[in-house]
């Protein structure tokens, strides 16, 4: 009977911001998504050996400029978010950050996205 019990689902999510520029190239942003996706696989349910009692659901929170990602994320079993920053710079407040956000990181305001990851669905 235990056996038709839905396992706990946990999941996981990585951003693209941008799919290649100076800094970094699509094909090494994907290769670590898709290290990161058999990681989460050998030590979940779907693998008998982990002993593990959850599965697992991978999610690709993708800034609309780098949907050029996403076919390869989607072939290999994300469930791919495509979103832009949920706010634009000139909200910010603070004088600051408004004038220096783009700065930070890679990506400046753009990094914002990853807050999309608090609006998965929780089915």
């Amino acid at each position: 009977a235990d056996g038709n019990l839905k396992k706990p689902v946990v999941a996981y999510a990585v951003s693209f911001i941008k799919c290649g520029d100076h800094q970094n190239n699509a094909a090494g942003l994907i290769d670590a998504s898709l290290v990161l996706r058999h990681s989460i696989h050998k030590i979940s349910s779907r693998n008998p050996d982990s002993g593990s009692k959850y599965d697992y659901k991978m999610y690709a929170i993708v800034h609309s400029q780098a949907q050029e990602c996403t076919q390869v994320l989607e072939k290999s079993g994300f469930e791919v978010v495509i979103v832009d920053p949920p706010f634009d710079k000139s909200e910010i407040k603070g004088e600051f950050l408004r004038t220096h956000i783009h700065k930070e990181r890679c990506c400046g305001h753009d990094e914002f996205i990853k807050l999309q990851a608090y609006k998965l669905p929780q089915d």
